[in-house]
């Protein structure tokens, strides 16, 4: 299968809808005004959130509080793994202090992979369900900050027949951002105006378990996990929303932790602006 990276399409430039902007105030998600999913209508009993980590100690703090309080307003229960990849600092240490459910698990590991760590996470999360089509799998970064209503919004695609759901990114205004950063990426990052995209990040994706089983998961490979997955869910005829009312905020830092990822994407347009 030809594996497609992630890229950001630097050849054409619009701006992304005020809409999907508002959302974050100083870099950090806030709660939009707009009705709650249709969650009621879901036959999803159970979340669980897959979170992969290298060496994240710095970052992973403000990932897990962010994806509590979205786990406060979840209509369903809600778990969280948490897999330490190959993580000399403090990693384990932090996610362990933090973690307030005994469903909640650190999984450590040694395989250098984003897309690996990912799969064992998930083997681990669902190892204790037996009916997988009432699963939700939530995938996010260790530099990334969910919304609040982060999981509602995906058991809201789930409650009107989408088997996943792609959402889209904001940076985070941390130290790794700068002005003019975020003024490129806001205009080359592409979002119609009905709020449909092309984007795939598995730092905001959620996929029905059973569904995810289907095409195997997962693939064991260090960069473009999230487009492989998503490339093989469509060829097997799987229902998929890609929608803007999903965001994320995530890292503007510019060393990657994979190769050819997202980092590596902000780098280009740096280059690309130069």
């Amino acid at each position: 299968m030809n594996i497609a990276a992630e890229r950001i399409d630097l050849t054409e430039s619009i701006s992304m809808n005020q809409s999907h902007r508002a959302g974050y105030q100083c870099g950090v998600p806030t709660v939009p005004t707009r009705r709650p999913a249709l969650v009621e209508m879901t036959n999803i009993t159970s979340v669980v959130v897959v979170v992969p980590a290298h060496n994240e100690a710095e970052r992973i703090a403000a990932t897990i509080d962010s994806v509590m309080a979205a786990r406060l307003v979840s209509p369903v229960p809600t778990s969280l793994v948490v897999v330490a990849d190959s993580c000399t600092d403090s990693t384990v240490a932090v996610t362990r202090l933090r973690l307030d459910n005994r469903r909640d698990q650190v999984v450590e590991c040694a395989v250098r992979s984003a897309g690996a760590a990912r799969r064992i996470g998930v083997a681990a999360a669902l190892a204790r369900f037996d009916d997988l089509s009432s699963v939700w799998i939530a995938s996010t970064d260790a530099d990334t900050v969910v919304p609040r209503d982060w999981i509602q919004e995906q058991l809201g695609a789930a409650a009107r027949g989408a088997s996943a759901i792609a959402g889209i990114v904001t940076l985070l205004q941390d130290g790794d951002a700068d002005a003019a950063l975020m003024e490129r990426f806001a205009n080359a990052y592409r979002v119609s105006p009905d709020g449909s995209h092309e984007h795939v990040h598995a730092a905001n994706l959620g996929v029905r378990a059973d569904a995810y089983g289907a095409v195997g998961g997962w693939s064991a490979i260090p960069t473009g996990e999230d487009h492989d997955l998503w490339e093989r869910l469509q060829e097997r005829g799987f229902d998929l929303i890609a929608s803007a009312r999903l965001v994320v905020a995530t890292s503007a830092r510019r060393i990657s932790r994979a190769p050819a990822g997202f980092a590596a994407d902000l780098v280009a347009l740096g280059e690309h602006a130069a």
